[in-house]
C-alpha cells in the first residue's frame, strides 16, 4: 500500500473546545488588534471586543433567554444561525460555541422547505435570524406545523447593530446583551473535545443535505489566531495590503484567476490566488497552495496538509502508479506532480466512459472556459439504448455571453430540431443553430477525438449549481432526459 504524507511537520493538536483554542486566558496577540472587519459598514471588531461579547452573548444565551420567554438552552442543545455574512456572525458563532451549544449554519438563501429539512434533521431548538430572513422563518415553522406563539420562542432576531431589527414580538439577540459574562465558558477538555461542537451540512449530488459532524479536537486543528472577514468591494477600498486570496469549495480555474489578477493589478496589488480542497468530513481543508507557489502552479489545490495521509487507487483499489490520477478516496480523482502538488481532475461517479476512454468533465469544462462567448460550462454523459454503452454523447451546457438563448442541438443520427427562447431576437434560424455547431466545431481543434462534443451543445441562463457552488448534474441528466427522450431510437435487437 502506498501512502502519502504531508511534507510539513506535524501540528500539535489541541484537546480544547474550539472557543477555548480561539480566546485561551492569555492572548498571544494584542487585544486592540483588529479581529472582524465588514468592509461594507466600516465596521471592526477587535480581538477584546470578540472577547467579550461572546462572553456576554454565552451568558445571555444560558441565563437570559428562558427568563425572557424563550427556549430553555442547556450544553449539548443545537441551534441554528441562518443569516448572511455580517460583523455580528463571529460571535453569535463563538458564544455558542462558549455557551456549550452545538451549532447548525443555514444557507441564507433557503426557502422555509429547506430550511425545515436542516432545523428538524439537526434536532435544532433555536433559530438565530436576520431581519430579512424572518419570513422565511415563519414560513418554516408553519410548514412544520408550529403555531406562531410557539416558534416566537424558538426565534431569535439579529437585529443588533442594525437600524432594522425587524417587526416588534420577537427576542432580540440585543435583549440578552449586557446581563454578565459566562466565566469560565462550558469546558470540552480531553475526552470531551470529541463531543460533536458543528452539524455542517454537505451539499452533496444526491438527495437532500446531510448533517457532518464535526468535532471541537477536529475544527481547532484548522483555526487560525486572527480571523479577517472582507467583502470585496474593490473599487470602494484600497487593496494595496491585500497579501493572499483563498478560493475553495469549487475548481478555480486558470482564466478566472488571470482575470482577477489582472483586475486587481490596475488597483495596485498582486496578492497571491491560492486554491485549497478538502471536504466537510475532514474539517474541512485537506490541501492548499502555498502563496509562494500560487503563480507557478496555477490549477493545483496545492500540497497535502500537516496531519494528513492520503492514497491514490484505481478502479481496483489497487495503488495507482507514480504521476498517475487517482482516486482519493474521497470521491474525487487527483494526481500528484514530481514536486508534490495534487491537482483535482474530477469526480469519480462523473466520469465518462467512452468506448473504454475516460472522459472527465471538468477537464472539458476547463477547456470550454476558454472560449471567448463562454462565461460557464457544465459536461455530463448521456446513455445510449442503441450500443448499449455511455457514449460520449457529451450534452455540454454553457451560459453564452451577451445573450440568453435556449439551443437544443441533436446529435447527428437522431432527426435535428432547435428550441430557441430569447431575450435579444435573432436574426435567422441559421444564426440559432451556429452558435451551437460552432461550439461542438471550436473543442475539436482543443481535445481528443474521444472526448468530442458528440452530444451537442445547449446554452442555459445558468448551470445549476449547489450553495457551495458545484455543478448539480444530476439536474442536467434529469433536464437532458426529458430534452432528447423523443429523440432516442429503440434499441436494435
Amino acid at each position: 500500500m502506498k501512502l502519502y504524507t504531508s511534507e510539513f511537520p506535524p501540528l500539535h493538536i489541541p484537546n480544547t473546545s474550539i472557543y477555548t483554542h480561539l480566546y485561551p486566558e492569555k492572548d498571544r496577540h494584542p487585544e486592540s488588534l483588529p479581529a472582524y472587519i465588514d468592509a461594507d459598514s466600516g465596521g471592526v471588531l477587535t480581538r477584546r471586543d470578540a472577547r467579550c461579547l461572546t462572553r456576554d452573548y454565552a451568558f445571555g444565551l444560558r441565563n437570559e433567554l428562558a427568563s425572557r420567554g424563550g427556549t430553555r438552552l442547556q450544553r449539548g442543545n443545537t441551534v441554528m444561525i441562518f443569516s448572511p455574512n455580517s460583523l455580528a456572525y463571529p460571535f453569535l458563532l463563538a458564544g455558542s460555541l462558549a455557551a456549550g451549544l452545538k451549532i447548525t449554519l443555514a444557507n441564507s438563501a433557503y426557502t422555509p422547505v429547506e430550511l425545515a429539512h436542516q432545523y428538524t434533521d439537526s434536532n435544532a431548538v433555536l433559530i438565530m435570524v436576520h431581519p430579512q430572513l424572518l419570513p422565511v422563518a415563519v414560513k418554516m415553522f408553519d410548514y412544520l406545523k408550529v403555531n406562531i406563539n410557539e416558534a416566537k420562542k424558538r426565534i431569535l432576531l439579529i437585529g443588533w447593530n442594525l437600524s432594522d431589527k425587524g417587526p416588534a414580538g420577537f427576542l432580540q439577540v440585543d435583549d440578552l446583551l449586557g446581563k454578565g459574562l459566562l466565566v469560565p465558558e462550558e469546558k470540552f477538555d480531553g475526552s470531551d473535545s470529541n463531543e460533536t461542537a458543528l452539524l455542517c451540512y454537505s451539499s452533496g449530488t444526491t438527495g437532500k443535505p446531510k448533517g457532518v459532524e464535526v468535532r471541537s479536537i477536529n475544527a481547532s486543528t484548522q483555526l487560525f489566531d486572527k480571523v479577517f472577514h472582507y467583502s470585496l468591494a474593490v473599487e470602494k477600498h484600497s487593496m494595496k495590503s491585500l497579501r493572499i486570496l483563498l478560493s475553495a469549495a469549487a475548481p478555480l480555474r486558470a482564466p478566472l484567476i488571470r482575470a482577477v489578477s489582472d483586475r486587481l493589478l490596475t488597483l495596485g496589488t498582486q496578492p497571491a490566488i491560492c486554491q485549497g480542497f478538502g471536504l466537510t468530513e475532514l474539517s474541512p481543508t485537506t490541501h492548499v497552495m502555498p502563496p509562494g507557489a500560487a503563480k507557478f502552479k496555477i490549477g493545483s489545490v496545492g500540497k497535502l496538509a500537516p496531519n494528513l495521509e492520503v492514497r491514490l487507487v484505481d478502479d481496483d483499489e489497487q495503488d495507482v502508479k507514480e504521476g498517475e490520477p487517482g482516486e482519493l478516496w474521497t470521491g474525487d480523482i487527483g494526481v500528484i506532480d514530481n514536486e508534490g502538488f495534487y491537482y483535482i481532475v474530477d469526480r469519480k461517479k462523473e466520469l465518462i466512459k467512452y468506448k473504454g476512454f475516460q472522459v472527465p468533465p471538468a477537464e472539458l469544462e476547463a477547456v470550454l472556459s476558454q472560449h471567448p462567448d463562454i462565461a460557464d460550462a457544465g459536461v455530463i454523459g448521456v446513455e445510449s439504448v442503441v450500443e448499449a454503452t455511455e457514449l460520449p454523447r457529451l450534452v455540454t451546457y454553457v451560459l453564452h455571453r451577451g445573450r440568453t438563448v435556449l439551443i437544443k442541438l441533436v446529435p447527428a443520427s437522431y432527426s435535428k430540431r432547435a428550441y430557441v427562447v430569447s431575450v435579444k431576437p435573432l436574426s435567422s434560424d441559421l444564426e440559432k443553430k451556429a452558435f451551437a455547431r460552432s461550439v461542438q466545431t471550436w473543442m475539436q481543434g482543443q481535445v481528443a477525438r474521444h472526448k468530442f462534443l458528440r452530444g451537442g451543445v445547449v446554452v442555459l441562463e445558468a448551470i445549476p449549481k449547489s450553495a457551495a457552488g458545484k455543478i448539480l448534474r444530476r439536474e442536467l441528466r434529469e433536464l437532458a432526459k426529458t430534452e432528447i427522450l423523443d429523440d432516442m431510437p429503440k434499441a436494435k435487437l
